[in-house]
């Protein structure tokens, strides 16, 4: 496993991005597909085109604009609230976009899905993203040295924050 995260951090940041991206895509499939068969109770809405084509301006838009709230830009070792609401903004829209896409294309999604698949979605990339930030936190502070800071104040919690964040 250490090997594998010293491989992904050793990768340039636009293969970064685009295994992001990817990584994404398919936890958008997944989740559309979890909530499809969440309502419908079965597994036979595969075979439909029309469904699927539904997804797709969903799948592009939501990598479109999680690219404009500087989503990918976003570094994993500092993921804060700011990169929360990109995503809350990133699935509302997706949502959106699936809603109108299969009104627009007549697919048989049922209105519930969006917000099935919404949720979903929310939780899954929000997830991931805290996980790979704790995996590459632990792969990081294994080979740390311990350090006490006493009576620096305001320059102490600096250098704490500093420490904490220093990726070498």
């Amino acid at each position: 496993m250490n090997r594998v995260l010293t491989k992904l951090t050793e990768l340039d940041r636009r293969n970064k991005r685009a295994l992001q991206m990817l990584a994404d895509a398919a936890l958008m499939v997944l989740c559309f597909v979890i909530a499809m068969t969440l309502r419908l109770e079965s597994i036979a809405f595969l075979t439909s085109i029309p469904i699927w084509l539904s997804l797709l301006p969903a799948v592009m838009g939501t990598l479109v604009l999680f690219h404009f709230l500087d989503l990918y830009r976003s570094v994993i070792r500092y993921i804060n609230a700011h990169v929360l609401r990109a995503i809350m903004i990133g699935v509302f829209a997706s949502a959106l976009f699936l809603f109108t896409s299969s009104q627009i294309l007549s697919a048989p999604v049922p209105r519930s899905v969006p917000g099935i698949y919404a949720l979903l979605l929310f939780f899954t990339t929000s997830r991931v993203r805290f996980l790979m930030q704790s995996l590459f936190r632990k792969n990081r502070q294994r080979d740390r040295q311990p350090v006490i800071i006493y009576g620096a104040g305001e320059a102490g919690r600096q250098l704490a924050t500093a420490l904490e964040h220093d990726c070498e």
